[in-house]
């Protein structure tokens, strides 16, 4: 996560905290301030926190793990991409398998014809955000409810059958935001294997961490500018070769998309 977007999370969850401090002027002077000031920074230090380890499911659950013995979900997040896309949706359909795209949608609106072609590949449609945002862990739940019903609502007017499943930008994470998808009945979804091919990595390092992906784990790869597409066609080979089935979300819960 970028530095800017550390201070505005850092500063979202003080905002929060600061609503917990509310009752702190029923008590005496420096006590009720110490109390206001000493809730918001410690939450401010739990958003950070579940935000940077997300597995940790400090604010709520989130599926981290398959059920389905011998499958390995695979999910890619951020796209649609122009130039990545293609080759993601080339080599899973040369394997034969499928994956759940955690789609952004101002991106998906500028690509539609990408976003066709993952619903044409069979291919889970997940939401990522309406834009690569964390802003919803501060907002008031009722907005972030808003906003991500409007979300929902545009990828729905392109076709895209009911979304279940949510990734927050960043993997942030925070009470506001759990709310917020239980208003609109939305399940979150982190991963077991983190690849870190969100930003610019080593081929080699990203092939070590994801060829080490075993039974029920989560994969999370990035469409973008790195080296995940053109590793793919080998890793899908690897994963086979050791009789893992390579699917969605919905495939490795066992439950129907």
């Amino acid at each position: 996560m970028r530095v800017a977007e550390w201070a505005s999370l850092l500063l979202g969850g003080l905002s929060f905290g600061g609503s917990i401090g509310g009752y702190s002027g029923l008590l005496p002077g420096e006590l009720g301030l110490g109390l206001s000031l000493g809730g918001a920074a410690g939450l401010g230090g739990m958003v950070a926190l579940g935000s940077a380890r997300p597995d940790l499911q400090i604010f709520g659950p989130s599926v981290q793990r398959g059920r389905v013995p011998g499958r390995l979900v695979l999910s890619i997040d951020d796209g649609p991409h122009p130039v990545s896309t293609p080759l993601f949706l080339q080599a899973l359909a040369e394997a034969g398998v499928r994956a759940t795209f955690f789609v952004l949608v101002d991106r998906a609106l500028a690509c539609p014809d990408l976003l066709w072609a993952m619903l044409a590949g069979g291919h889970e449609i997940g939401l990522h955000g309406l834009t690569h945002s964390a802003r919803i862990t501060w907002k008031n739940p009722q907005d972030g409810a808003n906003e991500l019903r409007r979300a929902l609502r545009l990828l729905s007017q392109y076709g895209t059958p009911p979304v279940r499943w949510y990734r927050p930008p960043f993997g942030a994470v925070s009470p506001r935001m759990y709310q917020a998808l239980q208003i609109v009945g939305l399940e979150m979804v982190w991963c077991s294997v983190r690849t870190g091919d969100g930003v610019a990595i080593p081929v080699e390092r990203l092939r070590r961490r994801a060829e080490g992906a075993g039974d029920r784990d989560i994969v999370l790869l990035h469409d973008g500018t790195g080296p995940a597409p053109k590793l793919l066609p080998s890793l899908l080979q690897g994963w086979a070769a050791r009789g893992l089935q390579v699917g969605t979300v919905s495939e490795g819960l066992g439950v129907l998309p």
